[in-house]
């Protein structure tokens, strides 16, 4: 039993820590969370003129979103096979892949090479 009350002690501040750690980040280590991790569970949501509704970008299907995007920022984009990574430069246009939370995942092209970008670094 008291195996059972330590494992049940572990998993709970194993959650709560998870839950906690972004808050924490700048208290405990003086370093803000990145964009990219910020936006990780964020929803956005596009406001439509005249009224209608909000709509929520991640359920857009990829039909419905634009071919290539316009980045603002510094992305950096790495394939997972090779392991090879490079950055892309702000004000270049990128292939959307799809809408993850508040993150664009992006390529340079048809390439294995992937990158996170927050949509709000986006055109």
């Amino acid at each position: 039993m008291k195996l059972f009350f330590n494992l049940v002690g572990v998993a709970t501040a194993g959650v709560l820590g998870y839950l906690a750690e972004p808050s924490l980040r700048l208290k405990l280590t003086g370093s803000e969370p990145s964009a990219v991790e910020k936006g990780k569970y964020a929803s956005v949501k596009l406001q439509m003129p005249d009224g209608a509704p909000q709509i929520d970008l991640a359920s857009l299907t990829p039909e419905q979103l634009p071919q290539q995007i316009l980045i603002l920022t510094d992305v950096t984009v790495s394939d997972p096979a090779t392991g090879m990574e490079m950055v892309i430069k702000p004000g270049n246009r990128v292939k959307l892949v799809r809408i993850e939370g508040g993150n664009a995942v992006v390529s340079p092209g048809e390439g294995a090479f992937r990158g996170l970008v927050p949509v709000s670094k986006t055109d």
